[in-house]
């Protein structure tokens, strides 16, 4: 059987959808397993065990699907213009929600309604599986990073001044998701703090989020340049805990097994019961929420208190006492 699954948005959603895919290869050990993803995201799949057919969603993959012609295609994000494609060129089932309009494009239509579910995202993937077989609990997964990786990520890190062998925080202050994030002047607090308490900081960012990452890291911390997913999965995983809102990178650091300190909003739809951190290591992290009252303007985290923040990352990171 040849199954292609649909996640072609942000590294975040797409690390969720591994236990799924590990469940999957799992139950069908013989068959071609495809998944469909994101240009950007492509390189995920270098630190990843499976044997995965990885389709980049571009003009080469439309045309493949014609030729190709999955047995499945399970759209954990209905893409109305691949439900379209997989119509048209007759995939013999196609799986997918039943509550939106491309659902009718679908011929087996799974009742799960992911804001209102109360689940995790990666639960809620598992469910729109289930036609397929997956059940819950999910495998764990547990990504590793190649040694191309770990030596792409030593370079980026002495060239951002980290000396080799010395331990670091990690915070990534960029978010391209709805969900609201921390103020910046918070972050730039934080660095400061734990500088000052001697723990390196080093400020990793996109390629569009450069100036923040500077403007974060000051004079006290280290801005990362921007590297590849590979790279940038071999500097979280040296680290000894990453501070992050909802974003891809906590997700990959959480996959990665490293702790993480997460600052989530107590507004639906953005909550960690949906989006926090997610695996058998999620349980050597925490998960801070900012009063509901705080983020009535859905701008920021502001509410979330700079000195909550600044004792959960040295607790992580290993001090026995916390440090004012």
């Amino acid at each position: 059987m040849n199954i292609l699954t649909v996640r072609n948005d942000g590294l975040g959603d797409l690390l969720l959808t591994l236990p799924t895919l590990a469940s999957l290869r799992r139950l069908y050990p013989a068959s071609r397993l495809g998944v469909l993803v994101r240009p950007d995201c492509a390189l995920l799949f270098e630190l990843y065990s499976d044997p995965v057919e990885v389709w980049c969603d571009d003009a080469s993959a439309k045309t493949r699907v014609r030729r190709d012609r999955p047995d499945v295609m399970l759209f954990l994000k209905p893409d109305p213009g691949w439900a379209k494609r997989a119509f048209l060129s007759r995939v013999p089932r196609r799986i997918g929600t039943r509550h939106r309009w491309q659902s009718l494009l679908f011929n087996e239509r799974v009742p799960v309604h992911r804001r209102s579910s109360g689940r995790h995202e990666a639960e809620c993937n598992a469910l729109v599986a289930a036609p397929l077989g997956v059940t819950l609990p999910l495998p764990p997964v547990r990504l590793r990073v190649p040694p191309h990786g770990e030596e792409r990520a030593l370079q980026a890190l002495t060239r951002a001044g980290q000396r080799q062998g010395e331990s670091f925080v990690v915070i990534h202050p960029g978010s391209h998701s709805s969900a609201p994030n921390w103020p910046r002047e918070y972050y730039s607090g934080l660095v400061e703090r734990l500088a000052a308490s001697g723990h390196p900081v080093i400020v990793t960012c996109g390629p569009r989020e450069v100036e923040l990452a500077r403007s974060v890291a000051g004079s006290s911390g280290r801005a990362l340049e921007p590297v590849d997913l590979v790279a940038l999965a071999g500097v979280l995983a040296g680290a000894l805990v990453v501070v992050s809102g909802s974003t891809g990178p906590m997700h990959l650091a959480c996959a990665l097994g490293v702790p993480v300190v997460a600052l989530f909003s107590s507004r639906p739809p953005h909550t960690p019961d949906r989006w926090g951190p997610w695996g058998e290591t999620s349980g050597s992290s925490v998960v801070l929420q900012s009063p509901p009252v705080a983020h009535a303007s859905g701008e920021d985290l502001s509410g979330l208190a700079p000195e909550d923040v600044f004792q959960a990352v040295i607790k992580r990171a290993g001090v026995g006492r916390a440090v004012r």
